[in-house]
């Protein structure tokens, strides 16, 4: 199984990676997706969990800081 399935499966149940709520490893994931998919636009295109992680990072109603 490749990374982006791994992180695709692992996305599918909570809404973020670590104890249901935003931490550093959601806003590294962040980093890394959105300088990947400046280099490469369709690299996740299969990988729509991720992607929704991301959106979620994003967000501007974050209150689990």
């Amino acid at each position: 199984m490749s990374v982006s399935a791994e992180l695709s499966q692992a996305l599918s149940g909570p809404v973020y990676l670590v104890g249901g709520k935003l931490s550093c490893a959601d806003v590294q994931l962040m980093e890394c997706t959105l300088m990947l998919e400046e280099r490469f636009p369709a690299i996740l295109a299969d990988f729509r969990n991720v992607k929704v992680n991301v959106t979620q990072c994003l967000s501007p109603e974050i209150t689990d800081l």
